[in-house]
């Protein structure tokens, strides 16, 4: 077996690479609660879901070039129909299948 080193200035050359170094694809987590003020009805509700993001290296930094978000459940009382209309309009559900958005990519 070879030589352990110790330190890393006794390498004359050192040369590490990343299969993809300019792009990235990220999934966070988020659980949002919102309560709105009472006289705008009051109401509680929980969006959970993921931002999947695709980075891209620009220069010396890693910068966001595209976020989408996926909700994977809401609370949302029945009532609240308004809130409910306009997270309608998030589109992207996510599915325990490969039709998940992160495979679709």
């Amino acid at each position: 077996m070879g030589k352990h080193v110790e330190d890393v200035n006794e390498f004359g050359i050192i040369r590490s690479r990343l299969g993809n170094k300019y792009i990235a694809r990220v999934e966070s987590y988020v659980t949002a609660t919102h309560v709105l003020r009472p006289e705008a009805g009051g109401f509680r509700f929980v969006v959970a879901g993921r931002y999947v993001d695709r980075f891209e290296r620009r220069g010396d930094e890693w910068r966001i070039a595209a976020r989408k978000l996926v909700v994977d459940w809401l609370d949302v009382p029945e009532e609240a129909s308004a809130i409910r209309a306009h997270l309608a309009q998030i589109t992207e559900r996510g599915r325990s299948s490969p039709d998940d958005f992160w495979y679709q990519q």
